[in-house]
């Protein structure tokens, strides 16, 4: 039986489509017979693609006279009503069989059936995507697996965003979000990206983190309040206050390497999200950026067959913890299979660049105009601060086994004289610290409140354990706390140290309680309303505004990158 793909050909002005294209699904089978049967009982020559390296042949409909004036015998079911008027501009699809192997890169792009739009005419036959058509909900498909043996030499400096002007802002877009945390967590990455896209006039879905690891008794509190939030939805789908975000809390089997159970979450989630898009009625591309690298993430990426597969790489996740070093083979494909990869760090980036030729470093952004507002009314705001003897060392982030707690302990001890702040849920033993005089745990606080907490530090610390894991890290605060005018001490993490590289005077590193504890005073007394402008300045540049344009630049020059290769034409040998 010969697999049947949709691929481009050469425009016809006789003709609308070559071949009948099967509902619900994007491979097309010629029962009962063989490729080099099908082909010439439509008088067309196969020609093979031009790459020796792709595996097993790739067969394209040659466009003769005779293939265009056996259109009607092929297609006639396909077509029901094909515009007089479409502009004969367009290529035409023609029917490509496809035996061994994935399906090549071309076979990806499609819209649903019916398509008005004046280009290419109402048909029912899968086409390719573009920003004015909808598009199927779920289908098949077999993964496709780059060739790298052919790839262009890649420069060892990492490519950003901010190398090419932007080119326009990304609007009308459905855009599923799989994210690794929850939406009511420490505001990182997924969220700023949820709101930057939303606010850019796109409409998206935020699906809740479904985890890299089988859950844990301490995962109880969390799972307790996924189960509340799905309660009060109705089914987990839930509008927030900013307009064009809906979240959904899935309720999944807690097994992410499990082959049944990713197969039972997948359908909850493939229902979910066709809902969703019924609901949402709309057109324009299908975009999917994921936060997670697990099976769960690729299948659904699979499934959806997104015109845009994004994967943004925060962590080194199979670091994160041994029962997540599963999760590492899933990693290396969705390296590979994403049309665009965004990592934070230098040390991500080389990762990511051995399996992906699309890798692009963007790091975690700021709201400086919300640190901004901050600065300006914490002088006529009574605060919790305020009731606390000054100078303020302050943290603000998740206490977990990232976080050197030992070090902060130590370091409090030896300077008594210094108020020690942490905001954040406490994920890790924080008993040592909670029994110092010194110290204050203010526990998970909302992003508001954490913001008017960090304008009335005096320094913000960045005390992180050096490890496997911590190597890959740009933490997410060293920007906000520069929005915020703080100095900042932290422990000599490499993506750090190559920050503070670049930009001199900005930062100190400490890696014991002395010399941390003595960076702490040094920073006090030389701190001036001059360096607190150049940290802000520093910020700006990095504000998540600027950081949500990059993105929608990489995405487009991405697309281009996939356009370029989609219309490329085959070579006959």
């Amino acid at each position: 039986m010969a697999k049947m793909t949709v691929h481009r050909g050469s425009t016809s002005t006789t003709s609308p489509f070559a071949a009948r294209y099967c509902s619900g699904t994007r491979s097309m089978r010629a029962s009962g017979a063989t490729a080099a049967a099908i082909f010439s009982s439509i008088n067309c020559v196969p020609r093979a693609r031009a790459s020796s390296t792709n595996r097993g042949p790739r067969w394209r409909m040659g466009w003769t006279s005779a293939a265009s004036a056996s259109h009607a015998s092929i297609s006639t079911a396909a077509t029901t009503a094909w515009s007089s008027t479409a502009s004969t501009s367009r290529p035409c699809f023609a029917a490509h069989a496809c035996s061994g192997g994935s399906e090549p890169r071309r076979c990806r792009r499609f819209m649903r059936a019916g398509c008005s739009s004046t280009g290419h005419g109402w048909c029912d036959i899968a086409v390719r995507s573009e920003s004015h058509c909808s598009r199927s909900l779920i289908s098949s498909w077999s993964p496709r697996r780059r060739d790298r043996s052919s790839s262009p030499a890649r420069s060892q400096r990492p490519r950003t965003g901010r190398r090419r002007p932007r080119r326009r802002v990304l609007r009308d877009a459905n855009i599923i979000c799989l994210s690794s945390i929850d939406w009511d967590f420490n505001r990182q990455n997924p969220q700023e990206v949820a709101l930057g896209f939303a606010a850019s006039g796109n409409r998206v879905l935020f699906i809740e983190n479904s985890g890299v690891r089988s859950a844990q008794w301490r995962d109880l509190p969390r799972l307790w309040s996924r189960l509340t939030n799905w309660w009060r939805a109705r089914g987990g789908l839930r509008a927030e206050a900013v307009r064009g975000i809906d979240i959904y809390s899935p309720l999944l089997l807690t097994f992410p390497y499990s082959r049944t159970a990713t197969a039972i979450n997948r359908g909850i989630l493939r229902r979910v999200i066709r809902r969703w898009l019924e609901r949402t009625g709309a057109g324009g591309p299908l975009i999917v950026i994921t936060f997670l690298p697990t099976p769960l993430a690729l299948e659904i990426i699979h499934a959806l067959q997104p015109s845009l597969a994004v994967y943004y790489c925060i962590d080194d996740l199979a670091e994160s913890s041994p029962a997540a070093r599963r999760v590492a083979t899933s990693q290396a494909k969705l390296f590979a299979e994403a049309d665009l990869v965004l990592v934070t760090s230098h040390e991500l980036y080389e990762m990511a660049k051995t399996l992906s030729a699309n890798v692009e470093l963007l790091v975690s952004g700021v709201r400086c105009q919300e640190f901004a507002r901050a600065r300006a009314l914490r002088s006529q705001r009574p605060h919790l601060l305020d009731t606390i003897g000054r100078p303020v060392i302050g943290f603000a982030g998740s206490l977990r086994s990232a976080t050197d707690l030992d070090l902060t302990a130590r370091v409090a001890r030896l300077a008594p004289d210094l108020n020690f702040v942490l905001a954040g849920p406490h994920l890790a033993d924080t008993r040592e610290l909670a029994a110092l005089p010194n110290v204050h745990l203010l526990g998970e606080m909302p992003h508001e409140d954490v913001i008017e907490l960090m304008v009335r530090f005096d320094v913000g610390i960045l005390p992180y354990v050096l490890n496997r894991f911590t190597a890959a890290v740009m933490p997410v605060k060293l920007k906000e706390y520069f929005a915020a005018g703080l100095p900042v001490v932290a422990t000599p993490l490499p993506e750090l140290v190559s920050f503070a590289a670049a930009h001199p005077g900005m930062m100190s590193f400490a890696s014991d309680a002395e010399a941390f504890a003595s960076a702490l005073r040094t920073e006090l007394a030389r701190n001036t309303p001059d360096a607190e402008q150049r940290r802000m300045a520093l910020a700006r540049e990095f504000d998540w505004a600027r950081q949500i344009e990059r993105m929608m630049d990489a995405m487009e020059h991405a697309r281009s990158r996939a356009n370029a290769d989609y219309d490329r034409p085959a070579v006959s040998r």
